[in-house]
């Protein structure tokens, strides 16, 4: 399993975790586009993408930026992607 992973920014609001579905990733470098993409968000703390699973869990701050958001810069990175059911929880200490 590839997986890639970042930490970063503090948190001000409720720490929580978003797993989305991820279209369009067919190679190794895939992974690392969506997290590019993902870092750009504000409120962006951690981010795991699963070529293997077609999947990404990224944890945020909901206070300053929501799950719309993230779906958005996929999309716009030429990776279109869906919350997955019951996809956001409370985030795990990170």
């Amino acid at each position: 399993m590839q997986r890639t992973g970042i930490r970063n920014r503090t948190t001000h609001g409720r720490r929580v975790s978003a797993r989305e579905a991820v279209e369009g990733m067919t190679c190794a470098s895939c992974p690392y586009q969506v997290e590019a993409a993902l870092k750009k968000v504000d409120g962006v703390m951690h981010i795991e993408v699963s070529l293997a699973d077609k999947r990404a869990v990224v944890t945020f701050d909901d206070a300053r930026v929501d799950a719309a958001a993230l779906t958005k810069a996929t999309t716009v990175a030429g990776f279109p992607s869906n919350l997955q059911p019951d996809a956001i929880t409370p985030a795990a200490n990170q």
